[in-house]
């Protein structure tokens, strides 16, 4: 019972800008369905500005672009306008749909309340009428990322300037020149930009293909550990394969204990970079999670990082019971705050019926809202209740969200509404 998957009757309290300005985007107020209806009337897609009253690019975007000539218009022209600070009441409980996370957030909306396009962070008035383009204007058919390479290069300098703007443009020819680039050239264009956190597997790639035919002497020189070390992302490497099975011949200074820090930091790599974005990921990431569990020591080293990643793997397989799991037992010591609490048990209510895993996020809603008086964490707690068949509980729950929700001067129609629902559930 999912009472938000359809939001058109949240009245929606939007505040317009600086009406002092000679010209800027025109923010619309009105009911979230008067909204939609406009939009759907005009056959615009609706541009949604996601913002806090403590984002300091949010304050810029308002005074600065929403109030360009050029930009208020394009914006005028194409969209129906809203804004919404996501941390009022309203904003919070929209989050649960849009799951924004960064602030400012630019959500281009259609009339089934679909994501059409999304955008984040701090944007000059020419890149945001670009991404307005992007959403009105026709794409060409997406490709291949092999296909949007730049054609093979054989003149290092232009690939150089080509990997430091445009790494994944490059790096075809990268790989097809790495015998002419210098060991120096090689760290330049891996560590300029922090590429590796973007590519780390073909970072990887090129760190494999490079040292292969290098002797094995200089694989062990303190600065090629060094280098190594920071930017492998592969535990089954052959390259950590060479320290791991050489011990003896690593450097005086690099010790044991240096060696599992360069192990643990790999896999860390490995664990955080790993998207779940196709099979190969899935089974990496199977094997090594096997490999950890013979490996106590390391597992407690990376235990952070293995429930995060465990939480995203179950997310992308939609394991829905298995995700439950995680915080039934030892991992629950990592949800650190209310706000994760909520977001967990919230995780719950959406996609799990066990009841035992509903009732425990019962008890962490109820241990939260003890400690904090907040409409969202209560009406996560009202819904869990409803689901589990405690309506009594959730009404009286539900009465004193529209309560608080009134004091906060904000509307409380989606509120009234989802209480409706809850007393006519069966």
């Amino acid at each position: 019972m999912n009472f938000i998957k359809s939001i058109s009757s949240i009245f929606l309290v939007l505040f317009c800008t600086n009406l002092s300005a000679q010209n800027s985007i025109n923010f619309e107020k009105g009911t979230w369905a008067e909204i939609k209806q406009k939009a759907k009337k005009e056959k615009k897609f609706i541009f949604l500005d996601c913002y806090t009253s403590w984002c300091k690019p949010c304050k810029v975007m308002e005074k600065e672009v929403f109030t360009n000539d050029s930009v208020a218009t394009f914006y005028n022209q194409n969209f129906i306008c809203i804004k919404l600070d996501m941390e009022s009441n309203i904003g919070t409980l929209l989050n649960r749909q849009f799951e924004v996370v960064a602030y400012p957030t630019f959500l281009f909306i259609d009339v089934n309340d679909s994501i059409h396009y999304r955008a984040e962070g701090y944007q000059k008035p020419q890149e945001f009428i670009q991404i307005g383009k992007k959403v009105i204007e026709p794409q060409p058919k997406q490709v291949l990322p092999v296909k949007q390479f730049q054609p093979f290069l054989s003149d290092l300098t232009q690939i150089k300037s080509i990997a430091a703007k445009n790494f994944l443009s490059a790096y075809p020819s990268l790989l097809l020149n790495l015998d002419r680039l210098s060991e120096t050239d090689l760290k330049e264009i891996i560590s300029s930009n922090y590429n590796f956190y973007d590519y780390p597997k073909e970072t990887t790639m090129l760190l494999e293909q490079y040292y292969m035919n290098y002797p094995i002497e200089h694989l062990f020189l303190h600065p090629t550990i060094s280098f190594i070390s920071k930017n492998l992302s592969k535990s089954n490497s052959y390259l950590l394969a060479c320290y791991t099975k050489n011990p003896k011949l690593l450097p005086a200074t690099f010790t044991q204990d240096s060696l599992n820090a360069m192990i643990t930091n790999v896999m860390r790599r490995e664990i955080n970079l790993t998207t779940f974005a196709d099979e190969a990921d899935v089974i990496s990431y199977k094997l090594l999670n096997n490999k950890l569990s013979n490996d106590p020591i390391r597992t407690n080293r990376l235990g952070f990082n293995l429930y995060l990643a465990d939480q995203q793997y179950y997310k992308v397989t939609k394991e829905w019971e298995q995700y439950a799991n995680l915080y039934i037992g030892e991992r629950e010591k990592f949800i650190e705050n209310e706000e994760q609490y909520n977001e967990v048990a919230w995780t719950f209510y959406q996609n799990t019926n066990n009841v035992a895993h509903l009732q425990k996020a019962v008890t962490w809603m109820e241990q939260v809202v003890a400690k904090k008086n907040n409409v969202a964490y209560y009406f996560t707690l009202a819904h869990l209740l409803a689901k589990l068949k405690q309506k009594e509980r959730a009404v009286v729950i539900m009465e004193k969200v529209i309560r608080l929700v009134k004091a906060a001067n904000e509307d409380t129609s989606l509120y009234e509404e989802t209480l409706a629902k809850i007393k006519q559930a069966k």
